[in-house]
């Protein structure tokens, strides 16, 4: 082979100049990833100036969604607010002092109604795990979160069935030895996340409310801790956080330890 079809093999592999200048002014063309089109910590700002002249509607549709018995501790992780545009209450969800999700309610999106609109990181997972506390408490969903939060526990408390991808090696470790209760919802979803879950807390004791079990009856699809706590406040009114605290010692003994949860 001489040197002339060497170098013409050798140029033969270089790609056609015109097709490199086409090929950049493609990807110039394509959108640039943009930041959020909203300011969150603007949206929660709004939200608690607009509860001050909205209390009565922001009332009824959060005792709409939590009995009034047991929301009657101070929320320390969370702003309750409400939306103008959606006519909607909002919850602004806390890691210590910063704002990390800004969640509506219900709001109106092409027509059609979508719960829990969010805006700021959607796999966020509000935790609180004190030390001393045996057993820590696991569920999904913001209404569970609010519940968890108010009856003053160690949680964590996930936005969502698939958000269990998150949680950190730290939060992990913070369980080893503990007792988790996980109160899972009444579906398919949630019997998966239950699986995952034990899995992920090896170094646990992992004990799974599953509410038809507790109750010994059919339950609708999706009954979850947030139907079962509004049902008991109904019934024992002010005294449903202690039918409640009896209910998860009784599940807690059955699975096989002694420990016992007092608040």
């Amino acid at each position: 082979m001489d040197g002339e079809e060497f170098g013409g093999m050798g140029m033969s592999k270089l790609p056609n100049p015109d097709e490199v200048r086409q090929r950049l002014r493609e990807l110039s063309k394509k959108p640039k990833e943009s930041k959020p089109s909203y300011d969150i910590n603007l949206l929660h700002s709004e939200a608690i100036s607009a509860l001050k002249c909205n209390q009565d509607k922001g009332q009824k549709q959060l005792s709409e969604l939590i009995n009034n018995h047991l929301l009657d501790e101070t929320l320390e992780n969370i702003r309750i607010g409400w939306s103008e545009r959606y006519q909607s209450i909002t919850f602004s969800l806390f890691d210590k002092d910063e704002l990390k999700t800004f969640i509506v309610r219900s709001a109106t999106h092409h027509g059609e109604t979508v719960k829990w609109k969010s805006y700021g990181i959607k796999s966020f997972i509000p935790s609180k795990i004190t030390a001393e506390d045996e057993v820590i408490f696991v569920s999904s969903g913001i209404g569970e979160y609010l519940l968890l939060e108010a009856f003053g526990v160690s949680y964590i408390a996930l936005q969502s069935d698939h958000n269990d991808r998150h949680i950190t090696a730290e939060t992990i470790q913070a369980t080893h030895g503990k007792i988790i209760v996980y109160f899972q919802d009444n579906d398919d979803s949630a019997k998966k996340l239950g699986e995952r879950l034990r899995a992920l807390f090896c170094e646990s004791y992992v004990v799974v409310i599953d509410w038809e079990t507790v109750l010994d009856k059919h339950l609708p699809r999706g009954y979850d801790l947030r139907d079962f706590c509004n049902e008991i406040a109904k019934q024992y009114e002010n005294r449903a956080k202690e039918v409640i605290y009896q209910m998860i010692n009784k599940e807690i003994k059955e699975g096989g330890t002694n420990a016992v949860y007092t608040k």
